[in-house]
């Protein structure tokens, strides 16, 4: 029986989202596959994602960037994290590899832990990375000017360069400090677009439903001045404190997040993989919170604006703004092409298929 041991990222739910698709395509082509996920999401948070059973191990194995919101970076913080987390590297790797020997997996797999690929190597197990970044890129451009930082990003690189390949994902970074990578086609989560329960006919009544997330990492809306008008429902998946009659929940329209996503008008969300990869390949009419110096954000915009309509919000949030801007993007929401196919997915799972 093949095993694969995933570790995957908790720094928010994108890296969830890039992994998700390619788990189940894999337990769908191969019935005994063992998986065991090592990630710091909840039990309750994978299972939201998955519909299969599998192992998991709550331990971290990466740092990402440390975040003061969903939108904010703290660069002093994170550095000095990686300093801490790279004092004794060389042990942590060998205390990885005595693990991974033990439980004795087919093939590593990451999105996207350095740590876990130099670990496979010392092991002596095949590893890959999933992903459209990697952390030694974000931790250079973050934290270049520190002292001691060159040494880090050389550590980071050395041991990401330790697996067989990089599966970089659409839309991704460039990567060229990474010698092994392979450009993929994007992933995304999908959900029947046919499927409205009676809960969400009742609730919406032919109103427009926007949905309102910046993915897994906290970010509080101030909802007691949100704007409001008659034609309009709003759904915060992960904000539920403030009740108003034009508020609603996943639970009071009986569906699951990414069934909810398919079905709604229009997103308010930050620049990030999962959900702008799930909207492009949809076509859902998006407003997004730009993250400022985050270095993905470019290449996630440029990605999907060929993809769907879309419009930048400026913060503090103007409310005439987004009704105005909302309705731009709706408009504009028939001159592309939705639900296309996420050929990611199945190229990802041809290329990990070699290691089975």
């Amino acid at each position: 029986m093949s095993h694969i041991y995933i570790a995957i990222s908790s720094h928010g739910f994108g890296h969830l989202a890039q992994c998700t698709p390619v788990l189940h395509a894999l337990k769908q082509r191969h019935k005994d596959l063992k998986i065991t996920i090592r990630s710091m999401a909840s039990d309750a948070v994978l299972r939201d994602f998955l519909s299969f059973s599998f192992e998991h191990i709550q331990t971290p194995h990466d740092l990402g960037m440390l975040m003061e919101s969903a939108l904010t970076v703290l660069r002093n913080t994170s550095h000095e994290a990686y300093q801490t987390f790279h004092a004794n590297f060389a042990d942590k790797v060998a205390d990885e590899a005595r693990q991974l020997s033990a439980l004795a997996p087919t093939l590593v797999l990451t999105n996207t832990s350095y740590l876990m690929s130099a670990a496979a190597r010392q092991a002596g197990i095949p590893s890959l990375h999933l992903c459209s970044l990697n952390w030694g890129d974000m931790y250079s451009h973050y934290c270049a000017d520190f002292a001691g930082s060159d040494e880090i990003t050389e550590a980071i690189y050395q041991a990401y360069n330790e697996a067989e390949a990089y599966l970089l994902l659409t839309p991704g970074m460039p990567m060229p400090e990474i010698n092994n990578t392979i450009e993929m086609a994007p992933i995304a989560r999908t959900a029947k677009p046919n499927k409205r329960t009676l809960k969400f006919e009742a609730r919406l009544a032919n109103k427009k439903l926007v949905m309102v997330t910046l993915g897994g990492i906290p970010f509080q809306f101030d909802l007691q001045d949100w704007p409001k008008r008659d034609d309009i429902v709003w759904l915060f998946p992960q904000q539920s404190s403030e009740v108003r009659a034009d508020f609603t929940t996943l639970d009071e329209i009986d569906m699951n997040y990414i069934e909810a996503l398919t079905h709604a008008d229009a997103l308010i969300t930050k620049p990030g993989y999962g959900s702008f990869a799930e909207a492009g390949l949809i076509g859902l009419p998006t407003l997004y919170l730009p993250r400022g110096d985050w270095p993905e954000e470019p290449y996630l915009i440029e990605w999907i604006s060929r993809h769907t309509a879309i419009e930048k919000l400026s913060t503090p949030i103007d409310n005439q703004a987004v009704l105005e801007k909302l309705d731009q993007v709706i408009t504009d929401r028939a001159r592309f092409k939705q639900h296309k196919k996420s050929l990611g997915t199945d190229q990802v799972v041809a290329f990990i298929e070699q290691y089975l």
